[in-house]
Parts: structure tokens; sequence; C-alpha cells
């Protein structure tokens, strides 16, 4: 089998508010075949931002700390390459290790960048798909939602992506 590479962005002009509850994060996906044992990994990052949801805004001092985190899950083997939306579907099987997370802590971080990356040997020839989900949740407030992943300002210039490989093993 040829290795095989696949970069995906989340290009959302309104981007991904993030939950308590685990949930997709639009775009990060990606759909491959194998037909013998391979290794997969995928890495990238997310570009987060606070929504300012609470009062005072996150703009003026403020005590607290919003926690982001994020994983990457996979869905196969199947024999076939179509899937049902992600957001239709209950989450994936979590890759072992393949979580990261930190806390946005005051107006200095208003921002934050979440790289994430996985590695996984795939045994059973068929299609599978990578998605990436995340949520957040708050001290500051009772309020959800807090955390969006940031818009793309344009389709040429986005703000996240994903990256897919898949190769031989070994």
């Amino acid at each position: 089998m040829a290795k095989q590479f696949f970069k995906v962005h989340n290009t959302q002009s309104n981007g991904t508010d993030l939950f308590r509850k685990m949930i997709y994060i639009d775009g990060m996906e990606v759909t491959f075949q194998i037909t013998n044992t391979s290794l997969l990994q995928v890495y990238g990052h997310c570009n987060l931002e606070h929504r300012n949801l609470v009062t005072p805004p996150v703009t003026k001092p403020w005590n607290g700390a919003v926690m982001w985190a994020m994983r990457v899950g996979i869905r196969g083997p199947k024999p076939s390459p179509s899937w049902s939306a992600p957001s239709s579907l209950p989450p994936p099987t979590w890759i072992t290790g393949a979580k990261m997370g930190a806390n946005i802590l005051n107006r200095a971080q208003h921002y934050a960048t979440g790289e994430f990356q996985a590695a996984k040997v795939l045994t059973k020839a068929g299609y599978y798909r990578i998605e990436l989900w995340g949520r957040s949740a708050s001290t500051l407030s009772n309020l959800d939602g807090l955390i969006q992943v940031l818009r793309s300002k344009s389709p040429k210039d986005p703000a996240n992506q994903m990256i897919v490989l898949v190769d031989d093993y070994p």
C-alpha cells in the first residue's frame, strides 16, 4: 500500500462552540482505506478563544479558569467509505493517549492553541474515519459553551488543521 497523506482544515466562518459534553469539531475528519497492517499518525492544532459570555467580560479582570480539552477518535473498520455525519453519531472510539487540554486562566490568555497528536497500529483492512472532538467547562459560571474553535478569517488562510499519515507497518 502506498503512503497516504491527508490535510484538512476547519474553515467554518462561525467557529465551533465547545460545551461540557464532547462535540465534533466541524471539518476535522478524514476517511481512508487500508488493505494491510498500517501505522496511523494524526497531528495538528486548533486555535481557541473565550467567547465572553460571562460578566464581567474577559476584557476586564476576572478570577477563574476555563478548561478546554480535545480528543482524537477513530471509527471503523467497515467495508464502505460512507458514514453518517459525526454530529448524528455517538462519540467514536478514542485513540488511547490522544487527549489534550489546558486552562485559559486570565485576560492575557484569552486565546489558546490546542495541539493534538495520535498514533495507532491498524491491523484490520477496511475504511476508517478519524475525527477531532472537543469540550470546555469553567469555574466562572454555570454557563456552557464558553470556548470556541477560532473562526477562520478566510478559507485561503484557515486557523486550524489536522494532518493524517497512513503507511505500511512495519
